[in-house]
């Protein structure tokens, strides 16, 4: 395996250049340790081959200039294999037993408004979403995902701006078969925060702490000021992607489940093939959609940060379940502010 690494490099540098000075370029850029002639330095160079040929090829596959552009981001030394270990997660199984809330899989319950938003809709531009966050090495996708979800919906229904919430509260408190920073799921975290009535506080009072990848003990002796969810929707809408689209109207941004292996590599563009959704193993949250160009999309932000991406968002085109971005998506359907240190168990509701 080593030897063909330093082949394939080899081959690389001499049709495209100087692989050592992109490399140097790239430890330059993201401040990586890595010291040239050492072996940690020759094995990183090898994946950072690899990457560079990967982006070649996915490249290649674009039918149209909007298609997605893969490249060189801080993802590039780092193996497939280790890229999921780190950011993505594996699906709960046989979670409907968990379920606590008897409202989320009932259908009947499941009524949208008819707001209508047109052919494009942006909730960044309603100064209801807050800013692109990083989960570093915590498997914690759902828990950002969840509390981005809440924040926002109490902002559109109160008019205020959104105040980031704490995803570490529910990275360290929610039980199994939620595993903090080796993964959860968004449905079952909404449904166990409107089962315990958890008022989900401020990211300020309890801040993230996980990025180590390590999940810390759960703190409960804190100000009980901040969002207590009510009710929320959970549906599979691979059968009526269109309906993703009046619940984001309706009630504002929603959370996903996806499939992001491919997502690795991403730099720009709108997502339009190799990513089937056969393993949803990452959660994002869906801020709006643009239906008026030639590939209709929807606006993902995602928790990697803001180096990544379109500044922390990436575009997945809308209709085919792209990364199947259709198949758990949950929304807030209703959400009060509390403070009980003021009321002693009163609140405000909006």
């Amino acid at each position: 395996m080593i030897l063909w690494r330093f082949l394939a490099a080899v081959s690389f540098a001499v049709v495209y250049g100087d692989l050592n000075d992109n490399f140097d370029d790239f430890i330059l850029r993201y401040g990586r340790p890595y010291i040239r002639g050492s072996p940690e330095y020759a094995y990183r160079m090898s994946v950072f081959n690899e990457s560079l040929f990967r982006h070649r090829q996915r490249n290649s596959l674009a039918v149209n200039t909007w298609d997605a552009k893969f490249g060189v981001n801080k993802f590039s030394d780092m193996t497939q294999q280790e890229f999921a270990e780190q950011f993505l997660t594996n699906a709960i199984q046989d979670k409907d037993k968990y379920v606590y809330h008897s409202m989320t899989f009932n259908d009947s319950t499941l009524l949208y408004g008819t707001a209508t938003c047109g052919m494009s809709l942006d909730w960044r531009k309603q100064n209801i979403v807050a800013a692109v966050r990083n989960q570093e090495k915590c498997g914690s996708c759902w828990a950002f995902s969840v509390v981005e979800t809440v924040e926002s919906a109490y902002s559109k229904k109160s008019g205020t701006n959104p105040q980031p919430l704490s995803p570490q509260q529910l990275i360290s408190c929610e039980p199994k078969p939620a595993d903090g920073c080796k993964g959860g799921d968004i449905s079952l975290a909404m449904s166990w925060l409107v089962k315990t009535k958890t008022v989900v506080v401020a990211e300020n009072v309890y801040p993230f702490n996980g990025g180590s990848g390590d999940t810390k003990p759960c703190i409960t002796d804190i100000p009980q000021v901040g969002l207590r969810l009510l009710d929320f929707g959970k549906k599979n809408f691979q059968e009526t992607e269109k309906s993703i689209l009046e619940i984001i109207c309706d009630y504002g941004p929603v959370s996903v489940a996806v499939d992001a292996i491919s997502w690795q590599d991403y730099v720009g563009g709108i997502i339009q093939h190799h990513c089937p959704g056969g393993s949803l193993d990452h959660a994002v949250q869906i801020v709006g959609f643009d239906l008026s160009g030639p590939v209709p999309y929807y606006i993902v932000r995602n928790t990697w940060g803001k180096d990544w991406g379109l500044d922390g968002y990436v575009h997945i085109k809308y209709g085919d379940n792209m990364c199947g971005i259709a198949k758990e998506v949950v929304w807030v359907r209703d959400v009060e502010y509390v403070n009980e240190a003021e009321n002693r168990g009163s609140s405000k509701h909006v």
